[in-house]
């Protein structure tokens, strides 16, 4: 098909069906469900950062930061929390 095809880079595009059956809409289900985990997590972005919570950067950013606070993790429940945390997520 001709014209110009575009990937969006957030997780609502592809995961969350409209009522028409359709894809493709932003701000929806996963872009909540990252919001309230990002907030469950106590991470917090500057101030005027404008990306939509499922972008795959934050998720990345996310996933990375599970992996950091695992290795910084003085107890094994904690790291055993983390990582089942990680691969919930995942």
């Amino acid at each position: 098909m001709p014209g110009l095809k575009l990937t969006f880079p957030y997780e609502s595009c592809y995961t969350h069906r409209n009522i028409d059956g359709t894809y493709g809409r932003l701000w929806q289900e996963p872009a909540q469900e990252m919001h309230r985990i990002l907030g469950e997590w106590e991470i917090v972005f500057a101030e005027g950062w404008d990306l939509i919570p499922d972008h795959v950067a934050i998720e990345l950013f996310f996933m990375a930061e599970l992996c950091c606070r695992t290795s910084l993790a003085q107890e094994v429940e904690d790291q055993k929390r983390l990582q089942e945390w990680q691969v919930e997520f995942f």
